[in-house]
C-alpha cells in the first residue's frame, strides 16, 4: 500500500475488505445520534484543502454537536474508507 499509485489508493481503500482478510466487529448498543450545532465559519478554502489532501470526509464536533461535515472524492456519510489508525482517535 505504501507504494501504490494514487489511482490504486483511491480504488483500494474503497475495497480493502476484498483485498486483505478483515474481521467484522458487530455494533454494540444503540447509536448515539449527534445533534447539529451552530455552523462553524472557517477562514480557508476547505474544498481546495480537501482536494489537496485527498480527504474523503471531514467532520468537526464540538461539545457533542456537529459543527461541520463535508464529503469529497465521491463519498457521502454512508461511504466506507479505510482509516487504519485514525479510528483510534475517534473511539
Amino acid at each position: 500500500m505504501l507504494f501504490w499509485t494514487q489511482e490504486q489508493r483511491d480504488n483500494g481503500f474503497r475495497a480493502m475488505e476484498k483485498i486483505v482478510k478483515t474481521n467484522t466487529v458487530t455494533a454494540g448498543g444503540p447509536v448515539h445520534k449527534l445533534a447539529q450545532g451552530k455552523p462553524i465559519k472557517l477562514a480557508l478554502d476547505l474544498d481546495a484543502l480537501m482536494r489537496h489532501q485527498r480527504n474523503a470526509g471531514l467532520i468537526i464536533i464540538q461539545d457533542g454537536k456537529i459543527r461541520f461535515e463535508k464529503y469529497a472524492l465521491g463519498y457521502s456519510a454512508q461511504g466506507r474508507w479505510t482509516s487504519f489508525s485514525v479510528a483510534k482517535s475517534l473511539t
